[in-house]
């Protein structure tokens, strides 16, 4: 829509420190061991914050929107179901071998969206509520879904 590119998208922290660490590891460069435990500890993090973020967006939701939505249901059923479902019918037609590269990626394609995708909605202003709740959906379906993909990849 109205939206236009910006050079300045291109000096987000998130843009330079991926720069900064291709160029690290294209080099060869060797850092010191407490610069790297420090980086480590940091994304080690990243996962638990995120999650406590998305807690903290359902805490203020009434437990009955979170599960009463049909729509986020069949939008669970379709990432965690029909898109492996998909991939699966793709991948055979496309004869990959081994069988194994084609169900590890079907397996794959199974997972609960990411909590990326919250992220990125608090940070543009989406809606953080929809994401959050999807994301809580997906991740609580697929106790079971990822099992039966499995199952039935055998």
């Amino acid at each position: 829509g109205k939206g236009r590119f910006r050079w300045r998208q291109l000096t987000s922290p998130c843009i330079i420190a991926a720069v900064i660490a291709l160029v690290v590891a294209l080099s060869h460069i060797g850092l010191p061991a407490i610069l790297g435990e420090c980086l480590g500890f940091v994304g080690d993090v990243t996962v638990p914050l995120s999650l406590l973020v998305v807690g903290s967006l359902l805490a203020g939701l009434p437990a009955r929107q979170v599960f009463a939505s049909p729509r986020l249901w069949v939008l669970s059923a379709v990432r965690l179901l029909g898109m492996p479902t998909l991939l699966w019918v793709i991948l055979t037609w496309m004869h990959v071998e081994p069988p194994m590269v084609a169900g590890v990626a079907v397996v794959l394609m199974a997972m609960p969206t990411a909590v990326n995708g919250t992220m990125l909605s608090l940070e543009y202003g989406g809606d953080t509520d929809c994401m959050a709740q999807i994301t809580f959906l997906t991740t609580l379906a697929s106790i079971i879904t990822i099992p039966v993909v499995s199952a039935l990849l055998l």
